[in-house]
């Protein structure tokens, strides 16, 4: 704490009265702990202060302002997001992303058959065209396994 200006010129006493009234003395935020200039405490909080609450634009949570750039790019449900498969379904909400993967045409999955030992892997569109072209090797997979 004290004054940030650097000549002081008086008694101690004087100086005990001038700091009550001096913008210049040094204070410290109650939130994130750095010294300013008491004139500026108020626009500290309510600007600068990292630690100072926020509302996100969209899921309207609140948090400190540090957080906010985070919590868009990796936490927000109502941020709107694309498919990470580069489907043509998308923007959407991240909240749905889950959902869509379930249906999403460019989603990597196994083939129904993986069980009975299918190693087969591909999109989502391409599994009946392999369901198709191997319906014989699924027969000999499932009566093995049958065995």
């Amino acid at each position: 704490t004290g004054c940030f200006m650097l000549q002081w010129r008086g008694t101690l006493r004087e100086y005990k009265e001038h700091e009550a009234t001096c913008g210049y003395i040094r204070v410290t935020c109650p939130e994130c702990l750095v010294e300013v200039k008491g004139e500026d405490l108020s626009a500290h909080k309510c600007m600068s202060c990292p630690l100072r609450l926020a509302q996100c634009s969209n899921c309207k949570r609140e948090m400190a302002w540090k957080d906010i750039k985070s919590h868009l790019q990796e936490d927000c449900l109502e941020v709107i997001v694309s498919c990470p498969n580069g489907c043509s379904n998308s923007p959407l909400p991240r909240k749905d992303l889950r959902a869509h993967s379930m249906t999403c045409p460019l989603q990597i999955v196994n083939c129904h058959y993986s069980i009975s030992g299918c190693e087969y892997k591909g999109r989502r569109q391409e599994l009946r065209r392999h369901h198709d072209n191997s319906l014989q090797y699924h027969l000999q997979l499932v009566d093995m396994k049958a065995q």
